[in-house]
């Protein structure tokens, strides 16, 4: 048996509640470097693959999945996987798991825990500073990211340069009362171009990425949609909807075509929107977004569609 066949895999688990910055930050690794021949799992919300599709290292070994639900009804879905990744003939050095924004992912620590070949090496919670004390105050979705706050072993936290010194300081406590032992960094601006002050793990680029989608377990307190947007959608247009039902949108994301034929990310979260130009491989003029279910929300994708016509 050789070395690696023998030795348990390291996982490192990516977690933070939705538009924390996970996906940038996990690029950012990327381009520093990772271990030769680690595997990235990636997970998403919708039913399209965006965040995999925003992953900017390809190889030849991928694998898209379109069923489970790690996030919410665990199960067999995570399970299944680590044991079938387990019995690769070359077994990944390295496990990066990105969980989707609503993940819990406490359960998903027990079950790597409990996995046969695998060894949680850390557990990153990433914080998006200007909007943590907003969703930990919403008693719809606090506890959740809580309990992401208190399960990881570091917080890496992003969009601090928005912030003066003293919302900076009532963050930092608010985090620390949260999780006493947790190791904290500051990240730089997280876009698509961006890097983190820390050291990425050593090793080359060579990795494969396996795509995931995640969807709300049926019982769960969140809707979904998935509009697909004419080419040329004006701006002014789609986020004066999105900040119409602020109340009810937690995260939107896609790639659209501006009125210039431009290929934009388009991602909106905290009452936030931002565009960027991008290459990526993704589908163009599909919205996805994830939300509190109920009457406004499926008002609010109504109004979406409505932008199609």
């Amino acid at each position: 048996m050789n070395e690696r066949a023998s030795t348990p895999i390291p996982v490192t688990l990516i977690t933070g509640y939705l538009g924390a910055g996970k996906t940038s930050w996990l690029n950012a690794r990327i381009r520093q470097g990772i271990p030769y021949g680690a595997l990235i799992l990636v997970n998403d919300f919708g039913t399209i693959n965006l965040d995999a599709d925003l992953i900017e290292y390809r190889s030849d070994r991928m694998l898209r999945l379109s069923n489970g639900c790690i996030c919410c009804s665990l199960g067999e879905s995570l399970a299944m996987e680590l044991t079938r990744i387990a019995r690769w003939p070359e077994r990944p050095s390295a496990l990066y798991i990105e969980t989707s924004g609503v993940a819990e992912p406490a359960r998903i620590i027990d079950l790597i825990t409990v996995a046969r070949h695998f060894e949680l090496q850390a557990t990153i919670c990433l914080i998006d500073a200007a909007s943590i004390n907003r969703t930990l105050a919403d008693p719809r979705v606090g506890e959740l990211a809580a309990g992401q706050i208190r399960a990881a072993d570091e917080l890496s936290i992003n969009r601090h340069a928005r912030l003066d010194d003293g919302e900076r300081r009532v963050v930092f406590n608010q985090l620390r009362r949260l999780n006493p032992s947790m190791s904290a960094r500051l990240t730089h601006q997280l876009a698509s171009t961006a890097t983190t002050d820390d050291n990425a793990p050593p090793g080359s680029e060579s990795a494969s990425v396996t795509h995931a989608w995640l969807t709300p377990a049926a019982n769960s307190r969140w809707d979904r949609f998935s509009i697909r947007l004419p080419d040329g959608i004006e701006r002014h247009r789609l986020e004066a909807v999105l900040n119409e039902y602020a109340d009810v949108l937690a995260r939107a994301k896609g790639i659209l075509c501006d009125v210039s034929g431009r290929r934009q990310l388009f991602q909106w979260s905290g009452g936030q929107a931002n565009w960027h130009p991008t290459a990526a491989a993704g589908q163009c003029g599909t919205l996805i977004g994830i939300g509190f279910e109920g009457e406004r929300f499926r008002t609010l994708a109504a109004s979406l569609e409505a932008l199609s016509r």
